[in-house]
């Protein structure tokens, strides 16, 4: 992205990329937290699957 005053300040692939260290760590929290979150959808989804039935307690 170009910069209009002062082409030192544009926008570069280069200068507007994450740092590899910054990578890393996103890498490291991704690798953690992903099956986190699939394990946890996969216990809800199997402890309310099946069919809703409304009965005299239900509400």
């Amino acid at each position: 992205m170009p910069a209009v005053n002062n082409p030192a300040y544009s926008i570069t692939v280069f200068n507007g990329a994450s740092s590899p260290l910054t990578l890393k760590i996103g890498l490291i929290i991704v690798v953690i937290g992903m099956p986190l979150v699939l394990s946890y959808t996969t216990i809800i989804y199997w402890m309310f699957r099946g069919k809703v039935t409304l009965d005299a307690d239900s509400y």
